[in-house]
């Protein structure tokens, strides 16, 4: 018989084991920090949220842990940000078209560009997403994910009407980002952790190492260009999920590793969307056989 799982909002008890699960990610997911300070720092934000009696969406964070409540064990985590770019403003690239017809053949008519940007008051965002490796192979992810759809189906008050997640970018056998390596650091000269350490503190720094102009991205070695909005081969199964439910991909790419971000509105998410609120009519302690 299957042990019973849940997915409840994070306590400061769970201190150690959220930690545990944040330092078993690999780089890139910049919303669980391999810092305990940072991380403790999260559940507090998050108990703040959950106990906050105003209804509006605001620069909240909520954060849920799957538990097993035959062992006691957090076996993975989401989250959900009410509202971003509230505190400071969010950079990222966008990818445009540049028309250069011309008369002489050979010529490209459109190029591509990444244009720095900076976003101010954005729309709500699905974060953090994480399960142990040991418990992928019983679709938990599927409930990790679709739990946070259905908080803000029961409070659509606390969240915007559109809804981002901002995917990992790729990553080589190596564990080596191209985009940052032949972009990123020629702008910022640290390691990409320690650029993704500072980002997860403040992004105050950001617009002091951004491009002042655009980057043509026909400039750049194929073997980069090929991996502009192309996420890493762990995130590929949650980007296919949310391409399922009705997010779509946007032209948007992450500043330091190029992943791609993706969109929807809210009404359109598919498990918010076919969603219903009942009342619970009767409880049991036992868990029947399957």
């Amino acid at each position: 018989m299957r042990s019973m799982k849940i997915i409840r909002p994070i306590r400061v008890e769970d201190r150690e084991s959220f930690e545990e699960l944040a330092f078993q990610t690999s780089l890139g997911i910049t919303s669980l920090p391999k810092d305990a300070d940072q991380l403790f720092d999260k559940i507090l934000q998050s108990q703040e949220a959950f106990d906050e009696k105003k209804h509006d969406p605001h620069h909240h964070i909520y954060i849920f842990v799957l538990e097993d409540l035959e062992t006691n064990t957090l076996m993975g985590t989401c989250g959900i940000k009410a509202k971003t770019a509230v505190t400071e403003p969010l950079y990222c690239y966008r990818i445009e078209n540049i028309d250069n017809t011309s008369s002489t053949r050979h010529v490209p008519k459109t190029l591509k560009i990444l244009r720095a940007i900076k976003i101010r008051n954005g729309p709500s965002e699905v974060c953090g997403l994480y399960l142990s490796p040991e418990h992928r192979s019983e679709n938990l992810g599927y409930l990790l994910s679709y739990s946070r759809f259905l908080f803000m189906a029961c409070h659509p008050c606390r969240f915007d009407d559109k809804v981002i997640a901002e995917m990992r970018g790729y990553f080589d056998e190596k564990g080596e980002n191209p985009f940052w390596n032949w972009v990123g650091r020629h702008f910022f000269d640290v390691d990409y952790d320690d650029a993704i350490d500072r980002q997860s503190r403040t992004t105050s720094f950001i617009p002091d190492i951004l491009p002042k102009f655009p980057i043509y991205i026909d400039l750049l070695p194929h073997e980069v260009q090929r991996t502009i909005g192309k996420t890493h081969k762990n995130t590929e199964a949650a980007l296919n999920l949310l391409l399922k439910i009705g997010f779509s991909l946007t032209h948007e790419v992450d500043i330091f590793d190029a992943g791609p971000k993706v969109w929807a509105p809210v009404k359109e998410i598919v498990p918010l969307a076919n969603s219903r609120v009942d009342k619970v009519c009767s409880t049991s302690d036992s868990i029947p056989e399957t």
